[in-house]
């Protein structure tokens, strides 16, 4: 059987990696891009985590947590795939009443969190210097790099035969009878029995035909990266007016929605105050100087859903489109697998 898989960022590489571990399927992943995460992923921040999920919207939520404890397994069973991660997150609201408030909302539904004091919070993070009265820790949080972990999936599913492609942009999808028979690239056409399509912002124009009503759209959003002097940030640090990690090498990583109609202005309109406010958070870090601020642009459905399975009228076809991307990946990726090894 083979499968065609379209798009390399972190959705893509998972549904590859679980599709080269099941006997009897060729995989094929072709990716627009030079490289791997060449997109979106690239432009993650790379928090795994439940608390920013809503427990009021059960669905989402019970989604969420499965991916949660997906990610927690593959982790464990194959740590080499994340490369150097940070665990546990530090979040606190504008006031103590709002962090509590969240915290045992959080609590309730499931999510392991812990609302501690001033006192613990210095002790989790010694260099932080503006150090609220009250914040939700959460031990399990993830602080990964999507690049890397996508990389080293579809590395792994090139070592058990799969192959993937750069620069191969998919302009078509062919169909015949009400099923797909495979993509049509610059190159010619390329025979498929399934295909997965996980091409993050350009994957509404590929599918259109078929899901007219997908409603997906964009979502903006800035990652800035500064070199620091020192390392001082042990957690991911989330507060009302900051929300940055640092990861092994010392590199300082922070994320902002974005706010501005033109993505050239990022870097000199909030590069600046963004470094002032993480240096003012931890001193320590020393004088930030900001390599890079990139806009990237997050595919989301408008019923907040992802979509993750068939098409409906077209067999053979699959989506793996949706928010949050990296915390979904491995979760996408094992269904959309168990899906395709029935022969769908």
């Amino acid at each position: 059987m083979k499968v065609i898989v379209v798009g390399a960022g972190i959705l893509g590489a998972a549904v590859a990696f679980h599709l080269s571990r099941i006997p009897g399927l060729a995989v094929t992943v072709m990716e627009r891009g030079a490289a791997p995460a060449a997109g979106v992923t690239g432009l993650a921040f790379g928090w795994v985590n439940l608390i920013y999920s809503d427990p009021d919207d059960h669905a989402s939520y019970q989604l969420r947590q499965a991916a949660f404890e997906d990610h927690l397994r593959l982790l464990r069973d194959e740590p080499a795939l994340y490369g150097p991660v940070r665990r546990g997150s530090l979040i606190w609201k504008k006031t103590s009443d709002a962090t509590e408030a969240m915290a045992s909302r959080q609590k309730g539904a499931g999510t392991l969190v812990d609302l501690v004091n001033a006192r613990s919070v210095a002790r989790l993070e010694p260099h932080l210097a503006l150090v609220p009265e009250v914040a939700a820790y959460v031990p399990d949080d993830i602080a990964l790099s999507p690049a890397v972990l996508a990389a080293n999936m579809l590395a792994d599913a090139a070592g058990r035969g799969a192959s993937v492609h750069y620069g191969q942009a998919v302009v078509l999808l062919q169909t015949h009878a009400g099923r797909i028979v495979g993509v049509r690239t610059a190159d010619g056409m390329h025979g498929a029995d399934a295909v997965v399509i996980a091409g993050g912002e350009g994957t509404g124009a590929l599918v259109h035909e078929f899901l007219p009503e997908l409603g997906l759209f964009v979502s903006p959003t800035i990652l800035f990266e500064f070199a620091a002097q020192r390392q001082a940030v042990a957690h991911i640090v989330c507060g009302p007016d900051i929300e940055v990690r640092q990861n092994a090498s010392g590199m300082v990583i922070a994320a902002e929605g974005y706010i501005d109609d033109r993505p050239e202005n990022a870097p000199a309109r909030y590069g600046q105050r963004v470094g002032a406010i993480i240096e003012a958070h931890f001193p320590q870090l020393g004088t930030l100087r900001l390599q890079s601020a990139r806009v990237g642009y997050r595919p989301m459905l408008s019923n907040g859903m992802p979509h993750l399975g068939p098409v409906p009228g077209v067999d053979g076809l699959h989506l793996a489109v949706g928010h949050p991307g990296v915390i979904l990946a491995p979760l996408a990726g094992r269904r959309l697998a168990e899906a395709l090894a029935g022969g769908g």
